[in-house]
């Protein structure tokens, strides 16, 4: 937490710098390239800009780095740094990351809240607060492109990142639309399939697999995978809790808006959850690495295998189940 802290402490500020020099002096920023970069990558990176992005590519690579933090700073009531990475994500002129932002602060404000009362008093003021902050964006000149953004998004007509998916899905043929086509394949899918998107003459056939995750596990994998990933959510709900819970609703969001399916983004995600999950979870596990051997180093590891109720400990690794129950004893290789 310090670690991850100290890292967003950093990118946040150099954000606000950037956002500073593009929006206040007319200098306009690029992304921060710290490690060289492929020629054949660079239109990945954001160039020239009012909108900033600090280290990473684009605006949404830095909210989706903070996002968890912000989650875990807020629920360890640590307020004043959960602000400052707010305003960060707002500098940032992500429309995704400020609506989710938005959304992490009214679940912890008011849905999660249990007294009635109470949550009707936190709603009232969320919803002042809110009105008041989009009034003071709409003055500033170098925030209107932000609200423009966000009242722009139609989740009902054609969207390049939310519906993309989801009319390819439409379009395949039933057999295609059970089984999936497979991960990875779309882009020769689409080229080969006798398809006519009209956004196939507009867009590079680079960027034809650019979908959300949602739409990327129906298209890939068919009704059944999408069945089996929605399961995962279902799944963690039902133990998990507070900030645990709000990390899962996140993913989700997410899943609808972002290409992260089985990236570095998708891996980051989940670690994040599990880290923040519940330990009294009965699903969750502790991993212990026992190493043979004679004397005092063995006779102590002896003692932590009598002390945990193991279901298995194969070549010295042994899956210990935190909320206890019944098991079997292991032994110590």
């Amino acid at each position: 937490m310090r670690v991850y802290s100290a890292i967003g402490l950093m990118m946040g500020c150099i954000v606000l710098y950037q956002f500073v020099k593009a929006n206040l002096f007319g200098i306009l920023q690029s992304s921060i390239q710290i490690l060289p970069v492929a020629e054949s990558e660079q239109h990945f990176w954001l160039k020239e800009s009012n909108r900033v992005s600090g280290l990473f590519t684009e605006p949404q690579g830095y909210c989706s780095y903070v996002l968890p933090l912000l989650i875990m700073l807020i629920f360890r009531k640590r307020y004043k740094s959960a602000v400052f990475f707010s305003i960060t994500m707002i500098a940032s002129t992500s429309s995704q990351g400020i609506i989710l932002m938005a959304f992490v602060w009214m679940y912890y404000l008011v849905l999660y809240e249990r007294n009635v009362a109470k949550r009707m008093a936190r709603a009232i003021i969320f919803m002042t607060l809110g009105l008041a902050g989009l009034f003071i964006l709409g003055c500033l000149p170098a925030s209107r492109f932000i609200i423009d953004k966000i009242l722009s998004i139609n989740i009902f007509g054609y969207d390049i990142r939310l519906t993309k998916g989801f009319q390819i899905y439409f379009a395949m043929p039933l057999l295609d639309k059970i089984t999936g086509i497979g991960f990875g394949n779309l882009r020769e899918y689409l080229l080969n399939g006798g398809f006519s998107f009209f956004w196939m003459k507009l867009t590079k056939d680079t960027l034809f697999a650019y979908i959300t995750t949602m739409s990327n596990v129906l298209v890939s994998f068919g009704i059944f995978g999408f069945i089996f990933y929605i399961n995962v959510f279902r799944e963690n709900l039902k133990t998990a809790r507070g900030e645990a819970r709000l990390m899962l609703f996140v993913i989700l969001i997410s899943s609808f808006t972002q290409t992260i399916l089985f990236n570095a983004w998708f891996v980051f995600s989940w670690i994040v959850f599990e880290v923040v999950d519940d330990k009294r979870n009965r699903n969750y596990w502790n991993i212990r690495f026992v190493f043979g051997g004679r004397g005092h180093g063995a006779d102590r590891n002896h003692n932590d295998l009598q002390r945990c109720q193991l279901r298995s400990c194969p070549a010295g690794i042994c899956f210990e189940n935190s909320a206890g129950g019944s098991g079997s004893q292991g032994k110590n290789y």
